[in-house]
């Protein structure tokens, strides 16, 4: 089968089932379709919001851990504690 009659064919049978369907029924599959393709999008970008949100997480614990830590060794004092 050559691109043509492929074309052809799949035009016959899309022009076919659009003709089997009424205009309610056309806005109902669109509508579901696009509910579902908003909820994949909405699903991708809330897991790459999460991701970024746990990488953050992580290198602000590691911040805080390494500035305790140089904290602690050079002894530096806040106002409040050299006060005392």
């Amino acid at each position: 089968m050559d691109r043509t009659s492929a074309a052809s064919y799949s035009a016959s049978a899309v022009t076919a089932a659009g003709g089997a369907l009424s205009l309610n029924e056309v806005v109902l599959v669109l509508s579901i379709v696009f509910a579902a393709l908003t909820f994949l999008v909405n699903a991708y970008y809330q897991r790459r919001k999460d991701l970024r949100d746990q990488k953050r997480s992580t290198q602000d614990s590691e911040y805080h851990a390494h500035r305790m830590e140089a904290l602690k060794k050079d002894r530096v004092f806040t106002k409040s504690e050299g006060d005392k």
